[in-house]
């Protein structure tokens, strides 16, 4: 597997995210919902931007652990099972490279 891999499982993931949200009625899961939805979109976003050995036996490790919590997601287990998913996604921050920000946003300049 290959960092653009790795996008497109968070990306299926932020998809699911998404038909959910659009389903629900309950603000507070919508909430928790558009938290973990934030969180991935910059965990994309690093993955993009950072240099990362997608060769590396760890990132294969890492990306294994990543499909197994998609497959579970993807069989109509979105809620049990996105903390948990989010949760991995750091592993690919603790990565030789992977950057280790878990903020979703960017600092600006104040003048």
């Amino acid at each position: 597997m290959t960092r653009l891999d790795a996008i497109k499982t968070i990306g299926d993931v932020i998809t699911e995210i998404d038909v959910a949200r659009g389903e629900l009625r309950d603000p507070a899961i919508k909430l928790r919902l558009d938290d973990a939805r934030t969180l991935l979109n910059h965990r994309v976003i690093q993955l993009v931007n950072v240099p990362l050995d997608d060769t590396s036996e760890q990132f294969q490790e890492t990306m294994a652990i990543l499909e197994a919590g998609k497959s579970q997601i993807a069989g109509g287990n979105l809620l049990p099972n996105l903390d948990e998913f989010v949760g991995n996604t750091r592993l690919l921050a603790a990565l030789p490279g992977g950057g280790t920000s878990d903020y979703p946003g960017r600092k600006r300049k104040t003048t």
